[in-house]
């Protein structure tokens, strides 16, 4: 009895084993999906590879195939820098001589034009250095007419040499003060030609060497500044450059004359443009960078001085095989293309419904709206890629595997 329920056993057994490998092999066949690639090849594709539109989606998606374009695109290397003046549109203002500040008229951000007053000091020592060349001119008056007299008396009496000698070398020294005290007057700006014993002038001018921005003041009424001190700072904005670093491994791409696009964080994605104009001969051993001078297109005096900036250098077209921006979605930080998966089998044809496959590519250059591209895989020539409405053709795939993964 023992041994007839052993084989009864066994064969309930054996029964079982066959089910359950029947179903297992029943639910591979259901979930593997067999389609032909480009060269009409079997292979298998799980539901996520493929996304599939009725013409209705098609049309209402705006959804366009094509195929590559052989384009002209250029390649950049990326670099960062800041907007900046060159030291002749750069100015610090400090006073020629020590004084004490009786006017100042602008504050920072004020336009100026070239030889405006920005501010007037008075001191005593104004007055002396003026004073001082007065008398010398006096004495120099009295001189010329003695030396005229005593080379007369010279030419008639060998024993008056003595006393010409004297009086050409005190008129010589003489000469040579007056030189110098009217360099100095010059300087901190009194003309001399306008000076007499009847007036001298109190004050002296600060000026704007050229017309500009004042960027920075350091004065109050009363402060006494010396030429240690900087009343003010000035910039002329129409001559804005862009100072950028390059990393090493990029710098030999770099020539000069080639296009900068360039953009500035604090004003949105607008776009500038420029060219290189010095390539650096020093190099950065800590940051491995050179500086690359650069030019703007037109000028721009609402920039300004330091402002950070994200810049590519162009580098010279090359032609390659280029689809528009939109073809090209991304995913999990990969790049993918669609093209139209044609099926064979007329018994599965739907010919309301059109089925697209996800293609691994890689990218390159992106220029104009169209980026470099490569497939991963070999396409036909003539494989119908999806140009427009990649997007909505991604969506319709995650959706799917969304409710596959349920």
């Amino acid at each position: 009895m023992q041994r007839i329920s052993y084989h009864i056993f066994l064969l309930i057994a054996f029964i079982v084993l066959v089910l359950f490998s029947s179903c297992d092999s029943k639910t591979t066949s259901l979930e593997s999906a067999s389609i032909k690639d480009e060269h009409g090849h079997e292979g298998e594709a799980g539901p996520k590879e493929l996304a599939i539109f009725t013409s209705q989606q098609v049309e209402a998606t705006g959804l366009e195939t094509g195929s590559f374009q052989q384009m002209k695109l250029a390649g950049y290397i990326k670099a960062n820098g800041m907007l900046d003046l060159p030291p002749s549109n750069q100015a610090t203002i400090n006073p020629p001589h020590q004084g004490f500040v009786e006017k100042t008229r602008f504050l920072e951000g004020d336009y100026v034009k070239k030889g405006t007053v920005l501010a007037e000091l008075s001191h005593p020592d104004y007055l002396l250095l003026q004073q001082e060349y007065l008398e010398v001119n006096s004495r120099l008056t009295f001189l010329t007419q003695e030396l005229e007299r005593q080379r007369t008396l010279a030419a008639a009496n060998v024993s008056a040499q003595k006393r010409l000698q004297e009086i050409e070398s005190e008129f010589n020294a003489m000469t040579v003060r007056q030189l110098g005290l009217k360099e100095r007057l010059g300087y901190i700006g009194i003309v001399t030609q306008k000076l007499s014993t009847g007036s001298m002038q109190r004050r002296i001018a600060i000026r704007a060497p050229f017309s500009g921005y004042i960027t920075k003041v350091n004065i109050r009424l009363g402060t006494l500044v010396g030429p240690e001190i900087t009343m003010y700072e000035m910039v002329d904005n129409r001559h804005m450059h862009l100072e950028l670093k390059v990393f090493e491994k990029d710098l030999f791409q770099v020539k000069k004359g080639q296009r900068i696009t360039f953009r500035l964080p604090t004003q949105g994605n607008k776009s500038y443009e420029g060219e290189v104009h010095l390539i650096g001969r020093e190099f950065d051993q800590e940051n491995r960078t050179v500086n690359i001078h650069s030019h703007l297109e037109g000028e721009h005096p609402e920039f300004v001085r330091g402002l950070y900036a994200e810049a590519q250098i162009w580098l010279d077209a090359r032609t390659v095989p280029a689809l528009p921006e939109s073809a090209i979605i991304s995913d999990e930080g990969k790049s993918y293309i669609f093209i139209e998966q044609h099926e064979h089998d007329e018994e599965q044809d739907d010919h309301d419904e059109k089925q697209y496959r996800k293609v691994l590519v890689r990218t390159g250059v992106t220029e104009n709206g169209f980026t470099e591209v490569y497939p991963v895989e070999s396409l036909r020539s003539d494989a119908e890629i999806v140009l427009s409405g990649a997007y909505y053709l991604m969506a319709e795939m995650n959706k799917g595997e969304a409710e596959h993964s349920h």
